[in-house]
């Protein structure tokens, strides 16, 4: 059939763009990665929750922005308080969320991302707004995307990234469509394609170039899965950035592995562990994990938390880990990479032997 004749020419182009998409990978080099993680018992010196997130993935993400209002709290610039609200409508059923109460309106010491933030929740302050966690993304969403570039610009400024990783994100998009394009281009143009013309039933001649104009979609869909992967491996960390990755999944190693009676310690030495490691456990996905190995142990809850009945603790830690789920791909990579506190385990337990 002279329809297959035509999709020869757009298979080819897609192994083409597959190949160069690939030389592209292979001419950035892979992304460094530690070969193992020492188990950190303390929180990364000089790392914010959400240059931590960036670090995990590559990509700051509304969860880090959310973990940021956490850590505004730990740091005394805002208070957390749980209330029952209604959702839409006065007489709705109400649910609980935790309304956002300024404490500290001087934003020196801040980061500028942090302080964009602060900013926003004075102004909705100022304008007799009240600010909720729930809602917290739909109020900013208009300047979320800039806050995030913000959050990816400190890390690189902070040297772990070779340059913003948005700005490499949108190169190689931009790469992509135009390798995708300039392809179909050359084969509408180059590639022998012909579409059988009967004069005598015009409606056979519109499915037949609906057919071969449908085909300059195939390279779209053969090779964006591979985009996509290549997509999350383009914007190469630093070997500052490699090393501060490994403290942040020590710090994960820690918070999945730490047992009670370490925990009891610790909180006995500094009672505000909990709400210290909280954000740093939320750009994780594990505030429900922490957050049961603090039960029952020596700490001093925030305000917020021991407010809330186990119902609702359960509905905003659950809220809160749905946000870092798409996290949970990253991890699995990061998972086969060996801790060195199991090496030490395990040559303990030979040794008991």
């Amino acid at each position: 059939m002279v329809l297959i004749h035509n999709l020869v020419p757009f298979l080819i182009a897609s192994a083409v763009i597959a190949f160069i998409l690939l030389l592209f990978q292979f001419t950035l080099g892979k992304d460094k990665r530690p070969s193992v993680v020492k188990v950190e018992y303390n929180l990364p010196e000089g790392m914010t929750p959400a240059i931590a997130g960036t670090l995990i993935d590559e990509s700051a993400d509304i969860v880090d922005v959310i973990a940021t209002i956490f850590d505004l709290e730990t740091k005394g610039y805002i208070e957390l308080v749980p209330m029952k609200r209604s959702r839409f409508f006065a007489g709705d059923e109400k649910n609980t969320d935790i309304l956002i109460k300024v404490v500290k309106k001087d934003l020196q010491g801040l980061s500028e991302y942090e302080a964009d933030i602060m900013s926003f929740i004075l102004e909705q302050h100022s304008l007799k707004e009240q600010v909720f966690l729930k809602d917290f993304g739909e109020k900013f969403a208009h300047e979320l995307n800039a806050l995030k570039k913000k959050i990816e610009d400190e890390a690189t400024k902070m040297g772990y990234f070779d340059a913003p990783p948005y700005s490499v994100r949108n190169f190689f998009t931009t790469f992509y469509i135009m390798l995708f394009i300039t392809a179909d281009i050359l084969v509408y143009k180059f590639g022998g394609i012909s579409v059988p013309f009967n004069p005598y039933n015009p409606f056979s001649n519109l499915i037949n170039w609906g057919f071969v104009i449908s085909f300059a979609f195939i390279p779209l869909v053969l090779t964006y899965p591979i985009y996509r992967r290549l997509k999350r491996a383009v914007a190469l960390r630093t070997q500052k950035g490699v090393e501060a990755w490994g403290r942040v999944l020590g710090l994960r190693e820690f918070i999945k592995r730490v047992e009670r009676e370490r925990i009891r310690r610790m909180a006995e030495k500094d009672p505000k562990i909990f709400k210290k490691v909280l954000p740093y456990a939320i750009i994780m996905g594990l505030t429900k994990e922490w957050a049961e190995k603090m039960e029952k142990e020596y700490v001093e809850y925030p305000g917020w938390f021991s407010a809330l009945t186990d119902a609702e603790r359960d509905l905003i830690i659950n809220s809160l880990e749905v946000l870092a789920d798409r996290r949970k791909i990253v991890f699995m990579s990061a998972d086969q990479i060996v801790p060195v506190q199991d090496i030490w385990d395990t040559l303990d337990h030979r040794n008991k032997r």
